[in-house]
């Protein structure tokens, strides 16, 4: 999952935190990297949710204890219009994950790349329950 989807499924709930929950409850495995969690932490704290950083440490210490966390290597530039993109692409590479949980349009714009596929959680949860 991306941070804008662990963003939303934290303050907002719907798809995203039933994709969430599945991670909780161990029915899928969640991988991030440390600029996925820099997102999370920057986007909680700042002007639009103003999280007080003790909340944001303890949902990120939550994160972590759920989480794969790898360490993302850089990749060729892929989504020209939004670089830092490309480091949710180098996530997924690195953890060799199966999806790409995102509600980015120029991620989901790709729908696949190097073998990960890239869907919304809504996306995502038509999926496994068709499996």
């Amino acid at each position: 999952m991306d941070s804008n989807v662990l963003i939303s499924a934290i303050v907002f709930g719907g798809r995203p935190r039933d994709v969430l929950n599945l991670a909780i409850a161990g029915r899928l495995r969640m991988v991030v990297c440390g600029a996925i969690l820099d997102e999370v932490k920057a986007v909680l704290e700042g002007q639009k949710f103003r999280f007080p950083v003790p909340i944001v440490y303890a949902i990120l210490r939550e994160i972590e204890t759920i989480a794969r966390i790898v360490d993302a290597r850089s990749i060729a530039p892929v989504i020209e219009e939004d670089p830092s993109d490309d480091k949710v692409l180098a996530c997924a590479l690195e953890s060799k994950a199966g999806y790409l949980i995102t509600g980015d349009r120029h991620l989901l714009d790709l729908k696949k790349y190097e073998g990960v596929r890239i869907m919304s959680p809504t996306q995502f949860l038509k999926e496994i329950r068709k499996g």
